[in-house]
């Protein structure tokens, strides 16, 4: 019986990049950085903000900062 194996996507090559594993895992697994964490925490429990806000800041800092690349 053979592994199933979870169909990965390819958006801007990086077959070779050393993170792979855990960018494909990413949704499954979070960051891995426990500060982000505590930072999404305390905007969401102990500023009000909501949780789709908070993924809207994300977004919109890596937006700007592939734009600046």
């Amino acid at each position: 019986m053979m592994d199933e194996q979870k169909p990965t996507t390819n958006i801007g090559g990086g077959v070779d990049h050393p993170d792979r594993h855990a960018i494909d895992d990413w949704v499954l697994n979070g960051p891995k950085n426990a500060r982000i964490e505590e930072l999404v925490r305390e905007l969401t429990l102990e500023r009000g903000l909501r949780l789709s806000e908070v993924e809207d800041i994300i977004v919109n800092v890596l937006l700007v900062h592939l734009s600046a690349s």
